[in-house]
């Protein structure tokens, strides 16, 4: 079915098709897909060939097509842009919070872990087996950071028993806990939702499209209520069914 579409489309738009991002893609998917049958005929795995593996998770794409032509799918439309248009600012979202969490992660190694360290070696943290090693390098830290505070998984395992016994080491726990949850995150958030309304913005496109949309569907909607007006069924309103109708 996708060929015999592929090949329609070849046929009435000829080589400007591919000046479309949409048929470049629908043109690999297919060509991964005969490929794929062309090594099975002569008995070849195409699990040995990556980039044919990679071209098949492009399939999935062609859902996002659905989201042009159906007025249903407005929200699934919006969250997809959503999440094109800010891409690089979630990569470098991202990136800030790691240099964030690493420089807590650099002071917890320096400050924290000899005392660490040493409850460990005292059996202060129980059943707790990664405790006494969370600490000893950064990316360790990183990871222990990540897992307490970002996903927040078992914070108090190591941060109340080591508060407990030396409470200047609040500073690191407490401290990285709201940087990261009540400022980093909370940042991130916003500047995510900034750049979509910037972005939201200057796509004067899509904006045209959604008042065509909407005006189709206002006229749409009028046109029932101007049909159940026209009693009469001519096509036209005379003033005597509107003031009927107005009555009513």
């Amino acid at each position: 079915v996708y060929t015999v579409e592929l090949l329609l489309n070849v046929f009435v738009s000829g080589s400007a098709l591919f000046k479309n991002r949409w048929s470049v893609m629908d043109f690999c998917i297919i060509f991964s897909g005969w490929l794929e049958v062309i090594l099975m005929a002569y008995e070849i795995s195409a699990k040995e060939f990556t980039l044919l593996r990679l071209l098949r998770l492009l399939r999935i794409l062609r859902l996002m097509k659905l989201c042009r032509h159906h007025r249903w799918l407005t929200e699934l439309k919006k969250l997809v842009m959503m999440m094109a248009s800010c891409l690089r600012t979630l990569f470098w979202s991202f990136m800030f919070c790691f240099i964030v969490m690493s420089a807590w992660s650099m002071a917890a190694v320096e400050l924290v872990n000899p005392v660490v360290q040493q409850m460990a070696a005292d059996g202060a943290f129980g059943d707790c087996r990664s405790c006494g090693s969370a600490l000893t390098s950064v990316m360790r830290a990183n990871l222990m950071m990540f897992q307490t505070i970002i996903a927040g998984d078992s914070w108090g395992d190591l941060a109340v028993p080591v508060i407990e016994a030396h409470p200047w080491t609040a500073i690191i726990f407490i401290g990285s806990l709201l940087t990261l949850v009540f400022g980093v995150l909370n940042l991130i958030v916003a500047v995510v939702i900034d750049t979509y309304a910037e972005h939201r913005q200057k796509d004067v496109m899509n904006l045209a499209q959604e008042l065509d949309a909407e005006a189709a569907e206002d006229k749409r909607f009028l046109q029932k209520i101007f049909d159940q007006i026209d009693e009469d069924g001519s096509g036209e309103l005379n003033l005597d069914e509107v003031l009927l109708a107005g009555e009513q």
